[in-house]
Formats: C-alpha cells, sequence, structure tokens
C-alpha cells in the first residue's frame, strides 16, 4: 500500500459550528445524514499528514463534494448558475459549467476547500453521486456529455489548486454517466482520470472473455487512457471492500482480485485503489483487505495458497475449516453478484437488480437458490468452541452469511411474484425477514453510533424493498 485516500461519504457538511460533536446514537446520525470526516480532518490532520509523510504515503482527500462548491441556496438568486433541464433551471444536481458566475464560484469555495483540508497530495471534487440526469442541457453546454462538463468542472478547480498546491493532483472522476471518456474537454495538466467501474460484474475479471458486461467495461478504460495520454494519469477506483454495494457483505474475490490486477498491470495502470466504505464494522482479520495488498504488492500468487497462508496465520489449528468456509462463501457471493444480462432499475443500486429481461431474473433465482446451499455451508464449516481471533472471525462472517441469504430469498420471492406464486412468493419473503432480522441483532450488537449515518437508512431501504415484492404479490406488507 502506498496511498491513503479518506474519501467522505456521505459527504461532511460546511459550516458545521465549531466544536460541534458527532451523533451520540444510530439514529440520530442517520437523522443527521451526513459524515464527520471534515471535523476529524480539522482535529487531526495535522497529525495524519506526519504520520503519511513519515509512512511515505500519498494522501488523498475529498469525495462528492461538487455541489457544495455551489451551495444550492443561491439559486433562488442566481439560477443561471445551475443546470438546464427540459426546458427548466434545476438547482437540485451539480452546475451550469457554461455559467461564468456558476465558476467563479466553484472557483473562490474550491480555494477554501484546499485551503482547510491543506497537505493532501491529491484531491476529488466530485459531482453527485446520480446514474444520470445531473447536468445541463443549455446552449453553452448541450454539445458537451456528461464527462466533458465534470472535466470541465474539475479543470476550474485544478486551476486554483495548482496555484495554491503546485504539487498536488485533481481527480476527474469516471464513473456512472461520466464513467466514458470525454469527447470535447481536455484535462489540465495537474488533472488525472479516476476510473470507477461500480457496475461492472465482480462474479468475473474486469479482462474474462465471456463477460460482455466487463468486457465493455475494459474498452471504456482503454478510452479514457488514451484522452488522458498514457495509462500514468488514469487511475483505478475498484470496489473490493465496499459493502454498501456489495449489500453488507464481504465477498472473499479469490479469484477476480489477482486476475483484474493483472488486468489493469497489463494496460500500464499502476494506481488501483480499494474502497473500503462499510454500514458494519468489520470484526476480526479482514482477509478481504489483506488479499487486495497482497495482490498489488506481489501478483497474489495461487488464491488457495494464500488463503492457507492466511488461515494459517490467524487461525491456527482452526485454518482449515475457515479456509473451507471462505470457499463456500466465494461461491456463494459469485452466485449473486453473476447479473447476466439484467438491466438495472432506475433510482436502485445494483444488487437490488432488475427484472428485465424477464428471464434473466429467472436465471438469476435459479442462482439465489444454490446461494443459499453455499451460505448454509460456509455457516457449517465454522468451529465451535473457538477463542481469539477465530471467534472473530466467526463473528465477520455471521453478517455476509445474514445479508447473502436475506438477499437471495428476496430474488426468489420477487421472482414468484411475478409468476403469480402468491404463497411461494409469502414462504420466501418470511425467509428474507427472518435474515434481514439477524442481520439487524448483529448491527445493534456490533456497530457504534458512528455507522448510524449508513447503517441505519440501507437496512431501510431492504425493508422497503420487501415491501415492493409483497405489495407486488398481493401480499400485507412489513
Amino acid at each position: 500500500m502506498n496511498g491513503l485516500f479518506f474519501h467522505d461519504t456521505p459527504p461532511s457538511r460546511w459550516g458545521r459550528e465549531p466544536g460541534a460533536r458527532r451523533p451520540a446514537t444510530r439514529e440520530a446520525a442517520a437523522a443527521d445524514g451526513r459524515g464527520w470526516l471534515f471535523e476529524l480532518w480539522d482535529a487531526e490532520g495535522d497529525a495524519i499528514r506526519t504520520e503519511a509523510r513519515a509512512l511515505g504515503l500519498r494522501l488523498e482527500f475529498g469525495g462528492h463534494h461538487l455541489s457544495a462548491l455551489v451551495p444550492r441556496e443561491r439559486f433562488a438568486e442566481q439560477p443561471e448558475w445551475f443546470p438546464l433541464r427540459r426546458g427548466r433551471r434545476d438547482g437540485r444536481f451539480n452546475l451550469c459549467t457554461s455559467s461564468a458566475g456558476a465558476r467563479a464560484e466553484l472557483r473562490a469555495n474550491a480555494a477554501r476547500f484546499f485551503a482547510r483540508f491543506a497537505g493532501a497530495d491529491v484531491y476529488h471534487l466530485w459531482a453527485d453521486d446520480l446514474r444520470g440526469g445531473g447536468w445541463c442541457e443549455c446552449g453553452g453546454c448541450v454539445r458537451l456529455s456528461p464527462s466533458d462538463q465534470a472535466l470541465r468542472a474539475a479543470n476550474a478547480a485544478a486551476e486554483v489548486l495548482g496555484g495554491m498546491a503546485p504539487g498536488a493532483r485533481l481527480a476527474h472522476l469516471a464513473y456512472h454517466d461520466t464513467l466514458a471518456r470525454p469527447g470535447k474537454v481536455r484535462p489540465l495538466e495537474n488533472v488525472d482520470a479516476l476510473w470507477a467501474p461500480r457496475a461492472r460484474c465482480y462474479a468475473h475479471a474486469i479482462d474474462d472473455p465471456g463477460c460482455q458486461r466487463n468486457r465493455e467495461h475494459l474498452q471504456e478504460l482503454e478510452r479514457l487512457i488514451a484522452w488522458f495520454g498514457g495509462p500514468e494519469r488514469v487511475r483505478v477506483f475498484e470496489y473490493y471492500s465496499d459493502s454498501i454495494l456489495f449489500k453488507w457483505m464481504a465477498p472473499p474475490h479469490l479469484e477476480v482480485v489477482p486476475a483484474d490486477l493483472r488486468a489493469y498491470g497489463r494496460l500500464g495502470v499502476r494506481g488501483v485503489q480499494d474502497l473500503a466504505v462499510t454500514p458494519r464494522p468489520w470484526w476480526g482479520p479482514t482477509w478481504h483487505a489483506w488479499w487486495f495488498a497482497r495482490c498489488a504488492r506481489e501478483g497474489g500468487g495461487n488464491p488457495e495458497t494464500a488463503l492457507s497462508a492466511f488461515c494459517g496465520a490467524a487461525f491456527g489449528d482452526a485454518a482449515e475449516a475457515f479456509a473451507a468456509a471462505f470457499r463456500e462463501l466465494e461461491t456463494a457471493c459469485r452466485l449473486l453478484l453473476e447479473r447476466g444480462e439484467l438491466e438495472p432499475r432506475r433510482g436502485y443500486d445494483v444488487l437490488d437488480y432488475g427484472d428485465t429481461p424477464r428471464e434473466g431474473l429467472r436465471a438469476l433465482a435459479g442462482r439465489a437458490r444454490d446461494a443459499l446451499n453455499h451460505f448454509g455451508a460456509a455457516a457449517r464449516a465454522l468451529p465451535l468452541g473457538v477463542g481469539g481471533e477465530a471467534l472473530a472471525q466467526t463473528e465477520e462472517f455471521a453478517p455476509t452469511v445474514a445479508a447473502g441469504m436475506h438477499l437471495a430469498e428476496r430474488v426468489l420471492a420477487w421472482d414468484a411474484a411475478l409468476h403469480g406464486d402468491r404463497e411461494g412468493s409469502a414462504s420466501h419473503l418470511a425467509l428474507a425477514r427472518l435474515h434481514l432480522r439477524a442481520l439487524t441483532d448483529w448491527y445493534h450488537a456490533h456497530a457504534s453510533p458512528a455507522f448510524g449515518n449508513l447503517g441505519e437508512g440501507m437496512l431501510d431501504a431492504a425493508r422497503r424493498r420487501m415491501d415492493e415484492i409483497a405489495a407486488l404479490a398481493g401480499l400485507t406488507a412489513g
């Protein structure tokens, strides 16, 4: 590992009173709904910078903060600063990059941002976290793609950064509707691309010739590298440890991580990051973080050999039992991560899946049924009567197994409802609710209030998905 990115999610709130303190309960954190990384950096930034320099780590800071640099409160008096959407100015998202006033406001507030969080090597001022619909259609913007508009905004902030911190870099985020390379705007010299393929398939390696979704993603990366003038100005932002994307689960990624890193290496990309955002604490030795670091440093080698070495070092006499559990977990997770041709639904996340084409959901239901067997086998493989790291790892398996079984039962309930099987849907929904209660109990027993701003909302979203399926099947919600 040679870099550390303080990714502020959900975005912290500008303008909190000095000395403001994080909410003391999960419920209050959820009601606040925002991050607290700004306050952490204010309090500990000097120590973080000192330690990073001593360890030779590259420091990165930021997140989805572009909208905060053009405050939404200015919409009433300066509507032209904001995107024109379907014939009307819309103050909710991003900005109109053709507006000189909006760019001036962006630059002024970017200077405040860089001054407050001084000392980072790379800054991230990303657009709003949307799949689409947040950019402008005015006469000056309509011929610019979302990627071009996002890069235009990044260039404006980078001009300021170049004057304040000449050695620092600013990231242009290639993500959702900006994943495709720009076609008109060129990056300034201190702007690099950060390619974030969140919608890719994690059941297969990024260069798996049999996975169309990943083939298309890799082609986008190749085009982005060409636009930015070479791989040295492009880094990859991967999601191997993102428990939001994976719905609380921690997939082992035994095969995918080393294969991905080899593929990125063949393209000349040397900077690959692993997003570690989670609604829950990781309990026990964290295989997925260790495995990414091992693969990044040494290429990973044989996954089975590495798994045996990890389990032997962490769990002693129980090593083989845990290795068997990890193998079952790997199989179960990959079955749920395989989306085939399913198209995502607007407003839903990746693993909320879609029902188009309908036969794709029926195939997913078949895989979900198999996944339940492997999640169960993973739980049965865990040893009893253990202590220390082995006990902690047993606790760590619990949320992945509960969340995975909940998701699998939810898919089966949905498929049954769509095929008119009301009784089958009710049976699977009852089991989905049972597994979600187990996950909720674990979360309440293990998670500090700091996790409330993500965890509570994700649990509520899972309940809403079940209510939607119940309504589809003609059942009572809740």
